[in-house]
């Protein structure tokens, strides 16, 4: 759920910050291509790229979690006294 939300208000971002500075000479882009086309077009399109670039965001955040999880689990099998053998 949080890579969509942040995909889509991305996007969201994205397309207002691409049609604002759409004639700007660096951009090497006609104002007017995006003048015609549909805001939810824009966004919609540039969703798909941003879920692309957060598609790494879940796999990430599950390794640091599995991590923590052995680090933890490590620290409760140490202080087990049942474990330990003379």
């Amino acid at each position: 759920m949080l890579q969509i939300l942040f995909s889509v208000s991305g996007a969201v971002v994205c397309a207002g910050w691409t049609i604002d500075n759409a004639g700007a000479k660096y951009m090497m882009m006609n104002k007017g291509d995006y003048g015609k086309q549909d805001m939810a077009f824009i966004i919609t399109t540039m969703a798909g790229s941003w879920i692309l670039i957060f598609c790494n965001f879940v796999p990430i955040s599950l390794l640091v979690t599995l991590e923590m999880v052995k680090f933890f689990q490590g620290g409760f099998m140490d202080m087990d006294v049942d474990m330990f053998d003379d």
